[in-house]
């Protein structure tokens, strides 16, 4: 060290001292003596050099601290040595270069981030660098975005949806006024082709935000929202200009509609009393509003401009019956008296709630054309009121039994016991169709379900032998037992095909079932179905010797008989 620096250095001890001694730089008394308290085991000499202490305290630091020391100071070489030497928690330190604009820094964090393979590790990490990307926009601080979303963007789909967290870094920079940063982000958004993904939070709304902020240049999604905020400034061109955007971002949509169809009252009233009262823009926010649970009160206020077609409500209607939730918009439409009979066929077909079905059902004369639709579709629909109306309807004789049937075996399929009982007394369920049921459940293994539905005058034995052979390869032994059962009653079906059943268990090599099939059976077996058994049993010891019991025992006993 050269004369000058040393003399520099020397000269400023004495004051470093006195601050240490009197608690200066606007320090409490309690602080500094607690500071004088930690040293108190080193020599005074040693108390009085301030740098000195410091070095030691940095020594005696774990790993984390240092690198979070560096990173606040910026002293770039120092961190690149503890990254380099020491395994360390990176979380704080990613969130003080960002807030810092520490370029050097973070790329070496994100360096030391890429080389870590633990997922634990990784998840923190990642989580740690959207909190400092979210932190970099709200300060303006583009190039450190710029180093940490890519990475994000990467990572983070294991961890949490990675568009999500695009949507955090987007909403500060726009709260914030940082176009530059919102621009970079619209543009990767672009890029990867998510922009559109940027509208499906309705919690948080980058649009809204920036317009109260006065920042809309960039902001282009969520207009229904960003409209509504305009409007509440009273900015009628700004709202004008989101009018006009609206169809170029979606495809042709209407905002009109759009906002009737999120249940916007007061967006609705302020559009129409601005000029767009033109029968077809209020026709398409009516139909629009027949789909929101909460539009009774735009549809109120549409009639009462007396621009709604006939079209218009018989449309709208129809969508309030296709949404289970809209029940009160269905009663609100029904009690106007003003759909039409085809408006009302037309919903019903496409109805998807069972009060919905109900009221027209007792008001309105329905055609068979419309209880077949409904009935049909309701076939190929899960979930909501499906099994209701199905339910509801198969008493209705105008159904085809070919309907009837399908829908049937596509309830025991998918194991919808309620509908199952509905429909298994049903005349018009063929016997195709409960055969197709049996052999379904055998296959599953459903003795519950077997037993339910076994009809012996409509199930035919080819039906019970195939049944029997599928439960039996698939190691259902007790639904097996259950056609064992079946096939025993000798007045419903004939003995031979209990003993094709026996010869198919002794080809497949299923000891549990030939020996229930024996204790069944009071009367012996024919020489011919022992042989036949025994030539399919492929050499399998257990069943041979059993067949050879049995044919002994049978000899046995008819010699005593004898």
């Amino acid at each position: 060290m050269d004369k000058r620096v040393r003399s520099k250095s020397d000269a400023a001890q004495p004051d470093a001292i006195k601050r240490i001694r009197s608690g200066g730089d606007g320090g409490s008394v309690s602080a500094t003596s607690l500071e004088r308290a930690k040293w108190k085991c080193f020599p005074a000499e040693i108390q009085a050099l301030p740098h000195v202490l410091k070095l030691i305290e940095t020594m005696l630091m774990t790993p984390d601290e240092p690198i979070l020391e560096a990173t606040k100071t910026g002293q770039s070489e120092w961190a690149l040595e503890i990254l380099g030497d020491f395994e360390c928690d990176t979380s704080e330190a990613f969130y003080q270069a960002a807030i810092r604009g520490d370029t050097v820094i973070t790329q070496m964090l994100i360096d030391k981030f890429l080389d870590d393979v633990d997922g634990q590790v990784l998840k923190k990490t990642a989580q740690a660098m959207q909190r400092a990307a979210v932190a970099a926009a709200e300060t303006g601080r583009l190039q450190i975005v710029k180093l940490l979303f890519p990475e994000i963007f990467v990572y983070r789909r294991a961890y949490t949806p990675r568009f999500m967290a695009a949507r955090d870094i987007l909403d500060a920079a726009a709260a914030s006024g940082s176009l530059e940063i919102v621009k970079f982000m619209i543009e990767h958004a672009e890029e990867k082709q998510y922009v559109d993904r940027y509208s499906f939070f309705p919690e948080v709304d980058t649009l809204t935000r920036g317009i109260v902020g006065g920042h809309a240049e960039r902001l282009r999604w969520n207009l229904q929202r960003a409209y509504i905020a305009a409007m509440k400034r009273g900015d009628k061109d700004l709202s004008e200009r989101i009018y006009d955007i609206y169809p170029r971002q979606f495809n042709g949509k209407n905002l009109f509609a759009g906002l009737a169809a999120s249940g916007y009252l007061e967006a609705v009233k302020y559009l129409f009393n601005s000029g767009h009262d033109d029968e077809e823009a209020v026709g398409k926010a009516f139909k629009s509003a027949g789909g929101c649970k909460t539009g009774v009160a735009i549809l109120e206020f549409l009639l009462g401009t007396g621009r709604v077609t006939q079209n218009a409500i018989d449309k709208a209607f129809q969508k309030a019956c296709a949404r289970q939730e809209n029940m009160d918009v269905v009663t609100q439409l029904n009690n106007t008296k003003q759909v039409s009979q085809q408006g009302i066929n037309r919903a019903f077909a496409t109805v998807n709630s069972v009060a919905a079905m109900r009221l027209m059902y007792d008001n309105e004369k329905i055609s068979d054309g419309s209880l077949i639709g409904a009935f049909k579709k309701s076939t190929n629909r899960g979930g909501g009121d499906t099994i209701g109306i199905l339910k509801f309807l198969s008493k209705e004789k105008c159904i085809p039994p070919e309907l009837i049937s399908h829908t049937f075996v596509a309830a025991v399929k998918n194991q919808q016991m309620e509908l199952i009982d509905t429909l298994r007394c049903n005349t018009r369920v063929t016997d195709q169709a409960l055969s197709d049921a049996i052999e379904i459940a055998a296959t599953r293994g459903d003795a519950v379900l077997l037993k339910l539905l076994y009809d012996h005058q409509r199930v035919s034995h080819d039906v019970l032998l195939k049944a029997f052979r599928e439960t039996a390869r698939h190691g259902h032994f007790e639904t097996a037992k259950v056609i064992v059962s079946f096939l025993s009653v000798g007045q419903h079906v004939p003995q031979e095909y209990t003993h094709k059943a026996f010869v198919v268990a002794a080809r497949l090599s299923t000891m549990p079932l030939m020996e229930t099939m024996c204790e069944n059976r009071t009367a012996g077996w024919p020489l011919e179905v022992l042989k036949a058994a025994l030539d399919v049993a492929a050499g399998n010891s257990k069943i041979v010797n059993l067949i050879r019991k049995i044919v002994s025992d049978q000899v046995f006993s008819k010699h005593l008989t004898n």
